[in-house]
């Protein structure tokens, strides 16, 4: 298989994993994409061939997802990178997603020579010295497509499906089981209907903030969007309050979707579109929503 074959088929599963709602296992694929992608590139800069490189995420595609080592390539950028895709499998064994006790939050990739760290942002690549602007980072959630933005009609078709399928997967569940946290770091079923409700108030926060196109001001984000719900008990409410607030938001978001032109669709401030961020909000909700059913005791 080609370099370009493989990184391809990385990229597949990426999106796969986002819309099943295993966003840590996107998380570490979107590594392993990286480390791919900045070695597919450094042999096309030498004009060398090698048959050897990464394949997928073992469990998820029924392959073997550790990284070659051929000649150029760094060692101990792919021994690094294979250790944490094994850490990944292992925590695989005993959750539906990869625990963030076995892989950390954050990784953060190399640009300049592949190196893929966990935790916080590093200031300098311990193996190049490459410094942290050369940093991308690797979170538990997911921008958008692989394959690029949908379109509007879908955009809102998503939406609207996702809020009358969220009512369908919490009725009848009792408060105990939407209160129950798999692991004290890990979401409930209950705080996970916090987290859209409270991305979808952003969401409408960002539409705005597109639509009055000033791009003098701050983009809003006072804080990373899967915090948003933190410290204000969603948890301890009543199940019927949090569902409530998420509807009324997804009202709220869906209303101003439905009124906007082609022209707005395509308006942007700096290199942030209305299309990329709407298509950002439907693939947030595809894939929370199969956490949230999972949680629910729904497969």
């Amino acid at each position: 298989m080609s370099l370009a074959s493989q990184y391809f088929n990385t990229l597949a599963a990426i999106e796969r994993a986002v819309a099943s709602g295993h966003f840590n296992i996107a998380k570490v694929l979107r590594a392993v994409a990286h480390v791919q992608q900045v070695i597919a590139f450094d042999h096309a800069r030498s004009k060398t061939s090698s048959d050897a490189l990464s394949e997928s995420m073992k469990n998820f595609v029924a392959t073997d997802y550790r990284i070659d080592t051929s000649d150029g390539v760094s060692v101990e950028v792919t021994s690094r990178m294979n250790e944490i895709v094994e850490r990944s499998l292992k925590s695989l064994e005993t959750n539906e997603d990869v625990s963030e006790s076995d892989v950390a939050q954050s990784l953060w990739g190399c640009a300049n020579c592949g190196n893929v760290l966990e935790g916080e942002k590093p200031d300098v690549c311990d193996l190049c010295g490459a410094l942290a602007p050369e940093f991308k980072g690797f979170g538990p959630f997911f921008s958008g497509t692989v394959s690029g933005n949908l379109k509007p009609k879908d955009i809102i078709r998503i939406l609207e499906e996702a809020a009358d399928e969220t009512v369908k997967i919490v009725s009848g569940v009792d408060e105990k089981m939407l209160s129950h946290k798999p692991e004290p770091t890990e979401w409930s079923a209950k705080e996970t209907l916090a987290h859209m409700l409270e991305t979808d108030g952003l969401f409408v926060t960002r539409i705005e903030f597109i639509l009055n196109g000033d791009g003098s001001k701050e983009w809003p984000s006072p804080m990373p969007p899967w915090k948003l719900h933190e410290g204000k008990g969603y948890n301890e409410m009543e199940s019927g309050v949090v569902l409530d607030s998420y509807l009324a938001n997804r009202r709220r978001s869906l209303e101003i979707l439905r009124s906007l032109s082609e022209v707005d669709w395509a308006k942007q401030v700096g290199s942030q579109s209305l299309l990329a961020l709407g298509t950002w909000a439907s693939t947030h909700d595809r894939g929370h929503m199969e956490q949230l059913r999972r949680a629910c005791g729904h497969g």
